[in-house]
Protein backbone atom coordinates (compact mmCIF):
# COMPACT_ATOMS: atom_id res chain seq x y z
CA UNK A 1 0.00 0.00 0.00
CA UNK A 2 1.44 3.53 -0.73
CA UNK A 3 0.18 7.09 -0.93
CA UNK A 4 1.41 9.45 -3.58
CA UNK A 5 1.01 13.08 -3.83
CA UNK A 6 -0.57 14.14 -6.41
CA UNK A 7 0.11 16.81 -9.08
CA UNK A 8 -1.66 19.89 -10.51
CA UNK A 9 -0.74 18.79 -14.53
CA UNK A 10 -3.22 18.32 -16.76
CA UNK A 11 -4.19 14.82 -17.24
CA UNK A 12 -5.29 13.51 -20.73
CA UNK A 13 -7.42 10.23 -22.23
CA UNK A 14 -5.70 10.94 -25.77
CA UNK A 15 -3.04 8.64 -27.11
CA UNK A 16 0.51 10.52 -26.57
CA UNK A 17 3.03 10.47 -28.97
CA UNK A 18 7.00 8.53 -27.99
CA UNK A 19 10.15 9.47 -28.74
CA UNK A 20 9.86 7.34 -31.59
CA UNK A 21 12.07 8.18 -34.51
CA UNK A 22 9.12 7.26 -37.21
CA UNK A 23 6.44 9.72 -34.71
CA UNK A 24 4.99 12.94 -36.39
CA UNK A 25 2.43 13.67 -39.07
CA UNK A 26 -0.57 15.88 -39.40
CA UNK A 27 -2.70 16.70 -36.87
CA UNK A 28 -4.72 14.11 -37.26
CA UNK A 29 -1.93 11.98 -36.85
CA UNK A 30 -0.95 13.59 -33.82
CA UNK A 31 -4.60 12.71 -31.90
CA UNK A 32 -5.01 16.22 -31.62
CA UNK A 33 -8.93 17.41 -30.20
CA UNK A 34 -10.51 15.16 -32.59
CA UNK A 35 -8.11 11.77 -31.69
CA UNK A 36 -6.49 9.86 -34.02
CA UNK A 37 -7.32 9.03 -37.09
CA UNK A 38 -8.17 5.58 -37.75
CA UNK A 39 -6.63 3.67 -40.63
CA UNK A 40 -7.65 0.24 -42.58
CA UNK A 41 -6.48 -2.72 -40.28
CA UNK A 42 -5.22 -4.33 -43.37
CA UNK A 43 -3.20 -1.07 -44.75
CA UNK A 44 -1.22 -1.55 -40.88
CA UNK A 45 2.53 -3.55 -40.99
CA UNK A 46 2.77 -6.30 -38.30
CA UNK A 47 5.40 -4.61 -35.96
CA UNK A 48 5.88 -4.57 -32.20
CA UNK A 49 6.73 -1.61 -30.54
CA UNK A 50 7.93 -0.99 -26.92
CA UNK A 51 8.70 1.67 -24.46
CA UNK A 52 9.86 2.06 -21.15
CA UNK A 53 9.90 4.65 -18.79
CA UNK A 54 12.41 4.14 -15.76
CA UNK A 55 12.35 6.72 -13.16
CA UNK A 56 15.61 6.06 -10.90
CA UNK A 57 16.13 8.45 -7.58
CA UNK A 58 19.46 10.25 -6.93
CA UNK A 59 19.06 10.61 -3.11
CA UNK A 60 19.48 8.79 -0.18
CA UNK A 61 21.54 5.67 0.63
CA UNK A 62 18.42 3.34 -0.45
CA UNK A 63 17.39 3.35 -4.30
CA UNK A 64 14.23 3.41 -5.77
CA UNK A 65 13.20 2.65 -9.20
CA UNK A 66 9.87 3.28 -11.03
CA UNK A 67 9.87 1.49 -14.11
CA UNK A 68 6.88 1.42 -16.14
CA UNK A 69 6.85 -0.74 -19.65
CA UNK A 70 4.64 -0.61 -22.54
CA UNK A 71 4.17 -2.54 -25.88
CA UNK A 72 1.90 -2.23 -29.07
CA UNK A 73 1.93 -4.78 -31.38
CA UNK A 74 -0.26 -4.24 -34.67
CA UNK A 75 -2.20 -7.19 -36.09
CA UNK A 76 -5.35 -7.06 -39.16
CA UNK A 77 -7.50 -6.95 -35.87
CA UNK A 78 -6.34 -3.95 -34.40
CA UNK A 79 -3.41 -3.33 -31.76
CA UNK A 80 -2.87 -5.84 -28.78
CA UNK A 81 -1.58 -3.18 -25.86
CA UNK A 82 0.37 -4.20 -22.68
CA UNK A 83 1.57 -1.64 -19.88
CA UNK A 84 2.83 -2.38 -17.03
CA UNK A 85 4.67 -1.40 -13.80
CA UNK A 86 6.70 -1.62 -10.30
CA UNK A 87 7.39 0.00 -8.11
CA UNK A 88 11.19 -0.90 -6.20
CA UNK A 89 12.17 0.28 -2.66
CA UNK A 90 14.99 -1.41 -0.55
CA UNK A 91 14.47 -5.57 -1.96
CA UNK A 92 10.70 -5.34 -2.67
CA UNK A 93 9.32 -5.10 -6.17
CA UNK A 94 5.70 -3.97 -5.96
CA UNK A 95 3.78 -4.49 -9.26
CA UNK A 96 1.00 -2.19 -8.85
CA UNK A 97 -0.58 -1.82 -12.41
CA UNK A 98 -1.04 -4.40 -15.37
CA UNK A 99 -3.18 -4.31 -18.24
CA UNK A 100 -3.48 -5.92 -21.78
CA UNK A 101 -6.20 -4.81 -24.05
CA UNK A 102 -7.09 -4.06 -28.11
CA UNK A 103 -7.03 -0.61 -29.51
CA UNK A 104 -8.64 -0.03 -33.04
CA UNK A 105 -6.23 1.00 -35.34
CA UNK A 106 -4.33 3.84 -36.18
CA UNK A 107 -1.65 5.82 -37.67
CA UNK A 108 0.50 5.66 -34.51
CA UNK A 109 0.27 2.61 -32.90
CA UNK A 110 3.17 3.24 -31.00
CA UNK A 111 1.75 6.04 -28.76
CA UNK A 112 1.42 5.19 -25.63
CA UNK A 113 -2.18 4.45 -24.51
CA UNK A 114 -4.02 5.74 -20.84
CA UNK A 115 -6.17 2.40 -19.50
CA UNK A 116 -8.18 2.03 -15.97
CA UNK A 117 -5.99 3.69 -13.07
CA UNK A 118 -3.28 5.19 -15.78
CA UNK A 119 -3.13 8.14 -17.14
CA UNK A 120 -0.04 10.59 -18.90
CA UNK A 121 0.30 14.22 -18.92
CA UNK A 122 1.75 15.49 -21.74
CA UNK A 123 3.01 18.83 -22.59
CA UNK A 124 3.88 21.23 -25.92
CA UNK A 125 4.76 18.97 -28.84
CA UNK A 126 2.99 16.02 -27.07
CA UNK A 127 5.99 15.17 -25.34
CA UNK A 128 5.28 12.35 -22.50
CA UNK A 129 5.67 14.28 -18.80
CA UNK A 130 4.46 12.28 -16.79
CA UNK A 131 2.76 9.21 -15.93
CA UNK A 132 0.01 9.12 -12.91
CA UNK A 133 -1.52 6.57 -11.11
CA UNK A 134 -4.70 6.40 -9.33
CA UNK A 135 -6.47 4.37 -7.61
CA UNK A 136 -8.08 5.33 -4.11
CA UNK A 137 -5.73 5.58 -1.67
CA UNK A 138 -3.07 4.14 -4.09
CA UNK A 139 -1.56 7.23 -5.84
CA UNK A 140 1.75 7.31 -7.81
CA UNK A 141 2.70 10.28 -9.83
CA UNK A 142 6.50 10.33 -12.11
CA UNK A 143 7.39 13.32 -13.62
CA UNK A 144 9.44 13.40 -16.41
CA UNK A 145 10.86 17.26 -16.53
CA UNK A 146 14.44 18.77 -18.24
CA UNK A 147 15.88 17.42 -21.02
CA UNK A 148 19.74 16.12 -20.18
CA UNK A 149 20.32 13.89 -23.30
CA UNK A 150 19.42 11.98 -26.15
CA UNK A 151 20.98 8.95 -28.28
CA UNK A 152 19.89 7.19 -31.12
CA UNK A 153 20.70 3.10 -32.04
CA UNK A 154 21.03 2.17 -35.70
CA UNK A 155 17.56 0.58 -35.83
CA UNK A 156 16.30 3.60 -34.82
CA UNK A 157 15.67 2.95 -31.28
CA UNK A 158 16.00 6.31 -28.84
CA UNK A 159 17.13 6.83 -25.33
CA UNK A 160 16.18 10.27 -23.85
CA UNK A 161 17.59 11.06 -20.55
CA UNK A 162 15.60 13.45 -18.45
CA UNK A 163 15.59 15.01 -14.87
CA UNK A 164 12.70 13.87 -13.11
CA UNK A 165 11.11 13.16 -9.70
CA UNK A 166 8.54 11.24 -8.03
CA UNK A 167 5.60 12.64 -6.04
CA UNK A 168 5.45 11.00 -2.42
CA UNK A 169 3.01 11.67 0.74
CA UNK A 170 6.34 13.35 2.29
CA UNK A 171 7.04 15.26 -0.84
CA UNK A 172 9.09 15.14 -4.61
CA UNK A 173 12.07 12.61 -4.80
CA UNK A 174 14.31 13.68 -7.28
CA UNK A 175 15.67 11.31 -9.63
CA UNK A 176 16.26 10.67 -13.44
CA UNK A 177 14.25 9.13 -16.22
CA UNK A 178 15.37 7.15 -19.33
CA UNK A 179 12.68 7.11 -21.87
CA UNK A 180 13.40 4.25 -24.04
CA UNK A 181 11.71 3.61 -27.81
CA UNK A 182 12.17 0.77 -29.71
CA UNK A 183 10.53 -0.72 -32.63
CA UNK A 184 11.02 -3.34 -35.29
CA UNK A 185 8.68 -5.56 -37.77
CA UNK A 186 7.45 -9.08 -36.44
CA UNK A 187 9.42 -10.96 -38.66
CA UNK A 188 12.64 -8.80 -37.77
CA UNK A 189 15.37 -10.05 -34.84
CA UNK A 190 14.08 -9.01 -31.37
CA UNK A 191 15.89 -6.41 -29.48
CA UNK A 192 18.43 -7.74 -26.56
CA UNK A 193 18.73 -6.22 -23.25
CA UNK A 194 19.69 -2.77 -22.05
CA UNK A 195 20.88 -1.36 -18.98
CA UNK A 196 20.94 2.17 -17.51
CA UNK A 197 23.32 2.82 -14.16
CA UNK A 198 24.32 6.38 -12.41
CA UNK A 199 26.70 7.44 -10.56
CA UNK A 200 25.51 10.46 -8.27
CA UNK A 201 25.11 13.17 -10.97
CA UNK A 202 28.31 12.91 -11.92
CA UNK A 203 27.74 9.96 -14.48
CA UNK A 204 24.79 8.40 -16.62
CA UNK A 205 25.87 5.29 -18.55
CA UNK A 206 23.12 3.41 -21.49
CA UNK A 207 24.03 0.37 -22.63
CA UNK A 208 21.81 -1.96 -24.93
CA UNK A 209 22.11 -4.88 -27.03
CA UNK A 210 20.27 -3.67 -30.76
CA UNK A 211 19.48 -7.59 -31.28
CA UNK A 212 19.21 -10.05 -29.10
CA UNK A 213 22.48 -12.09 -28.94
CA UNK A 214 24.04 -14.99 -27.07
CA UNK A 215 25.95 -13.27 -24.35
CA UNK A 216 29.79 -12.59 -24.76
CA UNK A 217 28.90 -12.00 -28.09
CA UNK A 218 31.56 -9.76 -29.02
CA UNK A 219 30.79 -6.27 -29.66
CA UNK A 220 27.08 -6.74 -29.28
CA UNK A 221 26.16 -3.73 -27.10
CA UNK A 222 26.65 -0.23 -27.92
CA UNK A 223 26.64 2.36 -25.03
CA UNK A 224 26.35 5.95 -24.38
CA UNK A 225 27.20 8.26 -21.07
CA UNK A 226 26.61 11.55 -19.98
CA UNK A 227 29.92 12.43 -18.11
CA UNK A 228 29.02 15.79 -16.08
CA UNK A 229 28.90 18.31 -19.14
CA UNK A 230 30.19 15.74 -22.03
CA UNK A 231 28.69 13.13 -24.06
CA UNK A 232 29.82 9.90 -24.66
CA UNK A 233 29.55 6.74 -26.87
CA UNK A 234 31.11 3.85 -27.48
CA UNK A 235 29.91 1.66 -30.80
CA UNK A 236 31.12 -1.96 -30.25
CA UNK A 237 30.86 -2.94 -26.61
CA UNK A 238 31.40 -6.61 -25.31
CA UNK A 239 28.58 -7.62 -22.45
CA UNK A 240 29.54 -11.04 -20.78
CA UNK A 241 27.61 -13.17 -18.32
CA UNK A 242 30.20 -14.01 -15.60
CA UNK A 243 28.24 -15.07 -13.07
CA UNK A 244 25.15 -17.41 -13.09
CA UNK A 245 22.27 -18.86 -11.08
CA UNK A 246 19.29 -21.50 -11.59
CA UNK A 247 16.13 -19.66 -12.49
CA UNK A 248 14.10 -23.42 -11.17
CA UNK A 249 10.43 -21.63 -12.99
CA UNK A 250 12.02 -21.49 -16.57
CA UNK A 251 14.57 -24.47 -15.64
CA UNK A 252 17.32 -22.22 -17.05
CA UNK A 253 20.13 -19.74 -16.09
CA UNK A 254 19.95 -16.75 -15.26
CA UNK A 255 22.80 -13.91 -15.06
CA UNK A 256 23.54 -12.20 -11.67
CA UNK A 257 26.89 -10.37 -12.71
CA UNK A 258 28.33 -8.75 -16.06
CA UNK A 259 31.30 -7.65 -17.21
CA UNK A 260 31.87 -4.88 -19.83
CA UNK A 261 34.64 -3.69 -22.33
CA UNK A 262 34.35 -1.54 -25.13
CA UNK A 263 36.30 -2.61 -27.86
CA UNK A 264 38.93 0.36 -27.69
CA UNK A 265 39.28 -0.24 -24.05
CA UNK A 266 38.02 3.29 -22.34
CA UNK A 267 34.75 1.63 -21.33
CA UNK A 268 35.18 -1.13 -18.54
CA UNK A 269 33.06 -2.12 -16.02
CA UNK A 270 31.46 -4.71 -13.86
CA UNK A 271 27.76 -5.08 -12.58
CA UNK A 272 25.81 -7.86 -10.26
CA UNK A 273 22.48 -8.14 -8.79
CA UNK A 274 21.38 -6.42 -6.23
CA UNK A 275 17.52 -7.25 -6.28
CA UNK A 276 15.89 -8.99 -9.06
CA UNK A 277 12.06 -9.59 -10.21
CA UNK A 278 11.62 -12.66 -12.55
CA UNK A 279 8.99 -14.35 -14.23
CA UNK A 280 8.36 -17.66 -16.16
CA UNK A 281 6.44 -16.89 -19.61
CA UNK A 282 4.16 -19.66 -21.34
CA UNK A 283 5.61 -22.28 -23.24
CA UNK A 284 5.56 -25.97 -24.45
CA UNK A 285 9.34 -26.15 -24.43
CA UNK A 286 11.10 -27.83 -21.85
CA UNK A 287 12.98 -24.13 -21.61
CA UNK A 288 10.50 -21.14 -20.71
CA UNK A 289 11.23 -17.71 -20.99
CA UNK A 290 12.36 -15.53 -18.94
CA UNK A 291 11.55 -11.70 -18.44
CA UNK A 292 13.59 -10.25 -15.49
CA UNK A 293 14.22 -6.88 -13.95
CA UNK A 294 17.27 -6.02 -11.91
CA UNK A 295 18.69 -3.63 -9.39
CA UNK A 296 21.89 -3.74 -10.30
CA UNK A 297 25.49 -2.11 -8.54
CA UNK A 298 29.38 -2.14 -9.65
CA UNK A 299 31.82 -0.24 -10.95
CA UNK A 300 32.11 1.57 -14.23
CA UNK A 301 35.94 3.02 -15.52
CA UNK A 302 36.29 5.66 -18.29
CA UNK A 303 39.46 6.37 -19.61
CA UNK A 304 41.04 5.31 -16.31
CA UNK A 305 38.58 6.52 -13.66
CA UNK A 306 36.82 4.45 -12.05
CA UNK A 307 33.26 5.20 -10.67
CA UNK A 308 30.80 3.23 -8.49
CA UNK A 309 27.01 2.68 -10.27
CA UNK A 310 23.51 1.26 -9.27
CA UNK A 311 20.86 1.33 -11.51
CA UNK A 312 18.73 -0.80 -13.58
CA UNK A 313 18.96 -3.58 -16.30
CA UNK A 314 16.24 -5.06 -18.27
CA UNK A 315 16.81 -8.65 -19.06
CA UNK A 316 15.18 -11.24 -21.69
CA UNK A 317 15.49 -14.70 -22.54
CA UNK A 318 12.80 -15.78 -25.32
Amino acid sequence: MFRMRSTSWALVTLGVLSCSPDAGGDAADRGDAGGPAPAAANSLPERFYEQSIVLMTTSGDSLMLVPWFFTALTTPEGIDREARAWLHRGDSWELFFSASWRTPPMRAPWRIMPRESMRILVGEGDAVEGLVFDEGLRQLDVALESSMAEWSGARGETFHLLEGSVALSSGAIPGVVLHVSRGRGVADAPAGDWAFVASGDSLHLVLQSPTDQPPGTPLAYRSWALLADSRLEWPGVTVAWTRERAFEAARRNVPVAWSIASDDGDLVGELEVRSAQMEAGPGEEPQLPVDAIFEVVGTVGIGGATYPVRGFLRHLQR
